[in-house]
């Protein structure tokens, strides 16, 4: 899903890749269809990690690889794999849906923070990796500014959803009053604390399998029992038997409220006819039209949770 919000405008940028470390390279014809997107995040929230997840889901890589292993794609420097961190911006190119993606691996120490400064000047999006169990922190706010300066536009990606101590309705207020941004939640876990969650808002096992769409009201299934990895994944339609539909409608609403205090097209499909005012009938396709618009505008943000 985090691969699939990333298709944003493509914006003309000077050449200047030349300090990027490429491992791969292709080429594509329709410049509309390449996205230079970066990661970046405070230290040790899960940027080379999720990067190792994409470029696995999109087939590049055979085995997802692992910092403190020290075989991932991205930290390849002895000083990167031996600390567990990464120096240097790292750049690498993969295709997802018939586009080309540009991924670009940010620092998040403090110390290279110049790093960080210099990939922003070619990035069409970034995804800001916030932890689940820490928040906001000092350095997701200083290269959330960095983006913001250079005005690319931002998605949110909760990781470490699986640790104790993960509240992820805390980090999208952290986001909102932090950051100061309106956060646009795309999904919610299934499991609540309710549900034998535990307390902490950690998901365990099964939980970490099934979500909510709120954008399509789709239950979205991770099937591990064939892929550890976490690359099948299934949707299905909610139905209004369904025990989780008043929960993904309720996530619905917020978003679709959220999106009509800065989206007015989306107000005059919300108060047209055929969804008279009712938010799960606004069709999903305008839904993300105007998740796209608000991104783009750096009027609000979208929110994606997960545990890479």
């Amino acid at each position: 899903m985090l691969l699939g919000v990333l298709r944003l405008g493509a914006r003309t940028r000077p050449a200047r890749a030349a300090f990027l470390r490429c491992y791969s390279s292709s080429t594509i014809s329709d410049l509309q269809r390449v996205r230079n997107i970066g990661i970046i995040a405070h230290i040790d929230a899960g940027k080379t990690t999720t990067t190792e997840r994409m470029l696995h889901y999109a087939g590049f890589t055979r085995r997802i690889g692992d910092v403190d292993s020290g075989d991932t794609v991205m930290d390849y420097l002895a000083a990167e794999r031996a600390r567990g961190i990464t120096i240097q911006s790292a750049a690498i190119t993969f295709g997802w849906r018939s586009h080309q993606v540009h991924l670009i691996d940010t620092p998040g120490h403090v110390d290279f923070t110049v790093e960080v400064e210099r990939a922003m000047r070619v990035l069409d999006g970034a995804v800001t990796i916030v932890d689940a169990v820490a928040g906001v922190q000092a350095q997701t706010r200083t290269v959330w500014g960095q983006a913001a300066r250079h005005g690319v536009p931002q998605v949110v990606y909760v990781n470490k959803m699986d640790r104790e101590g993960a509240l992820w309705e805390r980090c999208v207020e952290d986001v909102r009053r932090r950051l100061d941004v309106r956060p646009l939640v795309l999904m919610v876990p299934e499991s609540t604390a309710g549900d034998g969650c535990a307390a902490s808002g950690r998901l365990e096992g099964g939980q970490l399998e099934r979500w909510l769409d709120a954008v399509s009201l789709e239950r979205i299934t991770y099937d591990l029992s064939n892929d550890p990895s976490g690359a099948t994944v299934h949707r299905r339609r909610l139905t209004t038997d369904d025990p989780a539909y008043a929960r993904a409608c309720a996530a619905r609403e917020r978003l679709v409220e959220a999106l009509g205090e800065v989206d007015e097209r989306l107000v005059d499909v919300f108060m047209g006819d055929s969804v008279d005012g009712h938010h799960e009938r606004v069709p999903a396709e305008e839904v993300r039209a105007a998740i796209r618009r608000a991104t783009l505008d750096a009027l609000a943000c979208p929110v994606l949770l997960g545990a890479s």
